[in-house]
């Protein structure tokens, strides 16, 4: 404004303008020439004006260098002067003050989406509005601030950051204006802090030379500030690559990912005072390509092309170097020359970055070479794979594009597909995309050219590909495109929306207690129990894989390089913003002759590289080409299922047919043998040593009995696929099996207690051994077996309701304990057959006894061996299933166990056989058994006869008479 007018003289002051100036230059003109002067100060007389003229001054505002305005700042005057009489008048009219343009930040608290990048987006639209509207009715009763000049430039991520400008021709209250923003933005539900603004200016940071390339220093100055504080792309830098030092910040050892923008933060006018700059002087390394690289030339005539290319171009040495003499054994046109063992490079093909190294080798006594590597990459995925590693959030969208535009041109699919190199390179830019986008909000069209991306690379055109991935490396590849996805998956907005492509189907929708199963590409079904669905609609998006797919190697927790399971189903990969701990899937199989469904999920830390768990997973059901399973969590889920080829036709008749035979005459047997005991319990029962042993004969019909029934439940709902009935039938058949040979163990042991020991034990206390130890390990060990295995899907084996023998080999649970009863009834068998050989005769009470440890030993002789060799061939049929021979000797020996109990536990028992007769007043035939045993005629020959000898006992009868009766018909 002026200050004082003469007839040759003008005085003019000014205000300091917002932004760094140094000094000012102050322009007068009177339509004729231009004159001008420069001063620090905020004020100047301009001299030696002419009277009667128009002047118009200018101030500008000036840079340290002379050359830069600061924020551009203009104070002209307009002066009119007049003489009247002898005294000149300047009367001076002031046209409106000049304004400046003010930049400034204001941040939002929450992810950043991108449909801010979008200024057609709906919630750009409104976020623009409102800020603009907060801005302008909070600063509007400032004097200077041109009215309703607000408008917002950018929006940017750290959270939601957006680049506001306004107009102003004063020194405004930046504090409580901010303030008022905030306020206004809190009513309109954002959440702000209570000062979110910031004034912002861009500078010149950097100090280093236009191109920096890796591994250098990069060095940055905040100007006119010492000690400020310093952010790279919104973060604190505290890595020790970054270096602050008196207003410095140096960044040590380059890399691609330093182009960034740098900012350094003071305060001014109350509020934060950012200076920043977008810096990209980090440059790539040159690629240099040769058409021959670390090979050999052949000495003979002929030709050969040599090329040597670099981008940017630059100046190369190349150095040849001659073989003199050395032994030539392999040698072709793109390796050269070597000998066995040598390694050479070669260029990759037209369009490709990278080599190819091979091996001299002898194949069939010819020297060949034979390719070990192969890094080709396709020149436009190596170029944007270069970009990836400096994209920020700002330009993730247009990034994105450009990917899914290399990747589903035409002229691109094939090479990416055929190249493993190219398309693990596609994997690091989504991996890349997904680290970016993690922690803001990624729109539709963001995701849709990301998975039309991924499509290409998991197209069944890439299956040899993924397979040689998989073969010669460990695989992280795999692991990292399906982790890359799930971040994406978790940073979608909360619109409902889906995304279909070739081989991938997204479906974004809600959920509810009331809505609380969900249909999958047609292939499998979701089903939430409505009590984990509370608090009205929640978001779930789901992600299904083609099971054309192939992109995920079979390896599972228990096998790296798993070769009898397959994928069969699809791969689902579900997100929800809930924490779920029951959620249940139902699949369709792929492969309806596939058996023993694993239901599992994608274990990114097994194997460092990833691997399939079942780690909180069930199968549940299966049947009609289906598998469902439970899972307590959410991830990438799937079903793995082995080969199982049961027998078919007659041979299945068979085994059916004798299975259902034999089960049937044994459970019959097992009755009858039931009701023999019951009948002659009191007859044959009178010493401890008879009793313990018809104890054990009975618990073991009982036990043989009750697994009989169970086995035939199983059999009866194996078909069904429900999973909890055959868990439950397997479990009790695996229990009472075990208790028969724990009392088959009782019985031995009491035999040769009853031959060895010196002390009597009470009848009470042997009863009570024989319950704990008959019960309770089988009971233990079926529990604990169950509980360790069947969480994992590890318990039942394939097609049938019974132990498996795969991955936890939970059989071995029955056949360990099974098989190590068999060795020690053997050696409880000879310490008695030792001990009865040594011992003397004469006495009538251990004569009385001898017939009872015969008809023990017979029975755990015979049926010990019997039990132990059809759980023998049980063995054989889990190791070998295909071998219908063993099925077959297994089925029969299994089917009549109850039968041999019948027969050696009872019918071969003559008290048993003299006791019966004797219940239903079979005399003749009673009187000629005993006659034929009193004559010492043996039925039993070889093993057995030891334990006999002739004792004959006189009883008499009421009427007088006297009858005799042989050892087995006596009471013990």
């Amino acid at each position: 404004m002026t200050t004082d007018i003469t007839t040759s003289s003008v005085s003019l002051a000014w205000s300091s303008p917002l932004g760094q100036s140094s000094f000012y230059r102050v322009e007068w003109t009177n339509g004729i020439g231009i004159s001008s002067l420069s001063t620090t100060d905020l004020s100047v007389t301009i001299t030696s004006l002419i009277s009667g003229v128009n002047y118009q001054v200018t101030v500008i505002a000036l840079a340290a260098d002379g050359i830069t305005e600061g924020s551009p700042v203009r104070i002209s005057a307009y002066t009119i002067i007049t003489t009247t009489a002898s005294t000149t008048t300047m009367i001076a009219t002031t046209m409106p003050l000049p304004t400046t343009t003010v930049t400034m930040q204001l941040t939002i608290n929450e992810n950043f989406d991108t449909a801010l990048n979008e200024k057609t987006s709906l919630k750009y639209q409104k976020y623009s509005s409102d800020i603009k509207n907060a801005t302008d009715s909070s600063y509007n009763n400032y004097d200077g601030y041109r009215k309703n000049s607000a408008k917002v430039t950018q929006f940017r991520a750290g959270s939601v950051i957006a680049d506001i400008s306004f107009e102003t021709s004063a020194t405004l209250d930046f504090l409580d204006a901010a303030k008022a923003v905030a306020v206004n933005l809190k009513n309109r539900n954002y959440d702000v802090p209570s000062n979110p603004m910031a004034q912002t200016v861009i500078s010149q940071l950097i100090i280093n030379d236009l191109k920096i390339y890796p591994n250098q220093n990069m060095t940055l100055q905040c100007p006119n500030v010492d000690n400020p504080d310093w952010t790279v792309n919104g973060n604190v830098p505290t890595d020790a690559k970054y270096r602050k030092e008196s207003g410095q910040l140096t960044v040590m050892g380059v890399g691609l990912v330093d182009n960034a923008r740098y900012a350094c933060t003071t305060t001014k006018n109350s509020i934060p005072f950012i200076q920043w700059q977008d810096v990209d002087v980090v440059q790539t390394l040159p690629i240099i390509q040769t058409s021959i690289d670390n090979q050999q030339l052949e000495c003979v005539v002929k030709t050969t092309d040599l090329q040597c290319c670099v981008n940017p171009a630059d100046v190369y040495q190349v150095q040849w170097v001659s073989l003199d003499g050395n032994v030539v054994n392999c040698s072709d046109d793109t390796y050269g020359a070597g000998k066995v063992g040598d390694k050479a490079t070669a260029a990759c093909a037209k369009g490709f970055v990278g080599y190819t190294m091979a091996v001299c080798t002898i194949i069939n006594n010819n020297a060949v070479w034979t390719a070990t590597k192969d890094t080709c990459v396709l020149n436009v995925i190596y170029n944007l794979q270069i970009l990836s590693q400096s994209i920020s959030v700002n330009n993730l969208a247009e990034f994105i594009a450009n990917v899914s535009a290399a990747a589903t041109n035409t002229s691109n699919i094939a090479a990416i597909t055929q190249s493993a190199a190219t398309v693990q390179s596609v994997v690091a830019i989504l991996v890349s995309i997904a680290d970016i986008s993690a922690n803001i909000k990624i729109n539709q069209i963001v995701m849709q050219n990301f998975i039309q991306v991924m499509d290409i690379i998991v197209s069944p055109a890439s299956t040899g590909v993924w397979n040689n991935i998989h073969s010669n490396t460990t695989a992280d590849s795999s692991s990292f495109l399906l982790e890359s996805v799930e971040k994406m998956a978790g940073s979608l907005t909360e619109d409902v929306f889906s995304i279909t492509s070739q081989y991938i189907n997204l479906n974004k929708t809600q959920l509810n207690a009331d809505v609380n199963s969900l249909s999958v590409n047609g292939s499998a079904e979701i089903l939430i129990p409505p009590a984990q669905l509370t608090g009205g609609n929640q978001s779930i998006t789901t992600i299904a894989f083609s099971n054309e797919t192939s992109f995920l190697p079979v390896r599972n927790k228990n096998n790296f390089n798993e070769s009898t399971r397959s994928i069969n189903g699809i791969v689902l990969l579900i997100k929800m913003n809930v924490t779920l701990n029951n959620i249940s899937m139902t699949f369709d199989t792929i492969n309806n002759s596939l058996a023993n469904p694993l239901c599992v999920f994608w274990n990114f830390t097994l194997f460092d590289s990833g691997g399939w768990d079942t780690s909180g997973c069930t199968a549940t059901l299966v049947g009609n080409g289906t598998v469902t399973c439970e899972c307590n969590h959410l991830t990438s889920f799937s079903i793995l299922m082995s080969p199982y080829v049961p027998f078919t036709g007659v041979q299945k008749d068979v085994l059916d047919y004798l299975t259902y035979i034999g089960v049937g005459v044994s459970m019959g047997s097992l009755v009858l043998c039931l009701i023999i005991e019951a009948l002659v319990w009191k007859t044959v029962t009178r010493s401890v040593t008879s009793y313990v042993h018809h104890v054990s004969v009975v618990n073991i019909a009982v036990c043989l009995l009750a697994a009989d029934v169970w086995f035939i439940i199983g059999a009866a709902i194996q078909s069904s696929g429900n999973v909890g009935a055959c868990s439950t039938a397997t479990f009790f058949t695996h229990l009472f099996f075990l208790a028969l040979f724990f009392w088959m163990l009782l019985s031995a042991a009491f035999l040769c207690r009853a031959v060895v020991a010196i002390t009597q034990v009470a009848k009470s206390t042997m009863m009570a051994i024989a319950f704990t130890v008959g019960y309770i390990p089988p009971v233990l060990i079926a529990v604990i077996t169950i509980a360790s295995t069947a969480p994992k899907q590890g318990y039942l084996s394939p097609g049938a309701c019974w132990l498996d023998w795969g991955d936890y080999k939970p059989l071995l649970a029955f056949v360990i304990p099974a098989l190590m009863i068999v060795v020690v009834n053997f050696v409880i068998l000879l310490t008695v057959m030792v001990k009865m050989l040594r011992r003397p005769g004469g006495n009538a009470v251990q004569a009385s006894e001898k017939q009872t440890f015969v008809v023990i030993a017979r029975c755990v002789a015979i049926l010990t061996p019997i039990f132990g060799l059809t759980w023998g061939f049980g063995i054989g049929t889990a190791v070998d299933p295909n071998n219908y021979g063993l099925h077959l000797v297994f089925t029969i020996l299994n089917a009549f166990q109850g039968f041999f109990i019948l027969l050696f536990g009872t019918l071969l028992d003559k008290k048993i056989v003299a006791a019966l007769g004797e219940k239903f007043s079979i005399t003749s035939w009673s009187s000629n058994r005993t006659r034929s045993t009193s004559a010492g005629q043996s039925s039993s020959s070889g093993f057995f006869r030891i334990f006999r000898r002739r004792h004959a006992y006189n009883v008499t009868a009421v009427s007088g008479d006297t009858r005799t009766f042989g050892s087995s018909s006596a009471s013990p």
